[in-house]
């Protein structure tokens, strides 16, 4: 049985506040993160000279930047909106995502706002995509409206990908490191054998990230009869996979001298590695925090305005969860 539910919004303007944080704003800074690399890549391909001059002109005011990352922000918005309908039973056995779980927003209302977030989203990047206002032209769409496709085959039935092992790390690591690295990309370049050289490190990341996030889930998992990663192999063998898949993206980005990689790599495989020693919830989050931390990391390094930003949504999202749930969030082990 899950247990007592949280307050409903005492007003009009929680309830606004509600609406806003239901898109877990604080969560999209890995997948933010990772379409700023995306986009560096593709200024390193075009700039000249060396890594300064690179740097100043990714880091160069670009509003075409700055409206694809608003527009993946609100696309993966819509993604969590929609992955908390579908995990509304396990959600409450896990005590997450308060909102849609325990009945302060209606399934109905929230449905309503991912279908505008996602219309708008559509419509925007069609017109931006066949305009060629974004290097990649029409390609920059293809990316939106497959990453709106696999954001609700994920949590929705049938499909329900995140429920059939080994689909749901592909679709992640597809979904979320592939497609959204392609959004940062196609701004500034065309769609090429190099970006999809560059992709596969990032996508062997996210492969072995998706596992840690679903340890902590198993009993909530199991309870919903959702067949995730982690509930198939249990808890042991899905550190093991993530720990092999964290090496192999460590050992191909050596080889390919894919510096970002190399290093978000090597921040999270000694950190699985602790957690398949300890086994504990604990441990359990602190590797889904840490799964992706080195990706995000190095985008600060490469774009500082990240970090001001990152700061900014954390402060506000741990005043509101004190005040709205009084609960200590954002944390490593919450």
């Amino acid at each position: 049985m899950p247990q007592e539910l949280t307050r409903p919004p005492k007003n009009i303007f929680e309830n606004i506040l509600d609406r806003i944080f239901v898109t877990r704003i604080f969560m999209h800074y890995p997948f933010s993160g990772i379409l700023m690399l995306g986009y560096f890549y593709a200024v390193q391909e075009s700039a000249q000279g060396g890594f300064r001059e690179i740097f100043f002109r990714a880091n160069t005011f670009n509003w075409k930047i700055l409206l694809s990352y608003l527009l993946f922000y609100l696309l993966m918005g819509a993604t969590y909106i929609v992955n908390q309908i579908a995990d509304k039973k396990s959600d409450q056995v896990n005590r997450k995502n308060y909102f849609i779980s325990d009945g302060h927003i209606s399934v109905s209302c929230a449905y309503f706002e991912a279908i505008l977030l996602y219309a708008l989203v559509l419509s925007v990047s069609f017109y931006l995509s066949f305009k060629e206002v974004f290097a990649g032209g029409a390609a920059y769409f293809y990316v939106i409206i497959s990453s709106v496709a696999f954001g609700l085959m994920y949590s929705v039935k049938p499909f329900r990908l995140n429920a059939k092992p080994g689909l749901d790390m592909a679709a992640n690591a597809f979904g979320y490191g592939f497609l959204n690295l392609a959004a940062g990309y196609l701004v500034n370049a065309r769609m090429s054998y190099s970006f999809i050289k560059i992709s596969v490190p990032i996508v062997l990341i996210g492969l072995a990230g998706f596992g840690s996030t679903t340890i902590a889930d198993i009993e909530g998992d199991r309870q919903d009869g959702k067949i995730s990663i982690g509930v198939f192999l249990g808890e042991k063998n899905t550190y093991i996979l993530s720990i092999l898949l964290y090496a192999a993206a460590l050992v191909l980005s050596v080889i390919m001298k894919n510096i970002p990689c190399i290093f978000a790599s090597a921040i999270a495989l000694p950190a699985h590695i602790i957690g398949m020693i300890k086994r504990s919830k604990k441990s359990a989050l602190v590797t889904m925090r840490i799964s992706n931390a080195g990706l995000v990391l190095f985008s600060f390094a490469l774009f500082p305005v990240l970090v001001a930003a990152f700061i900014a949504v954390f402060i506000v999202t741990k005043i509101y969860y004190s005040k709205r749930f009084s609960i200590d969030y954002p944390s490593l082990t919450t």
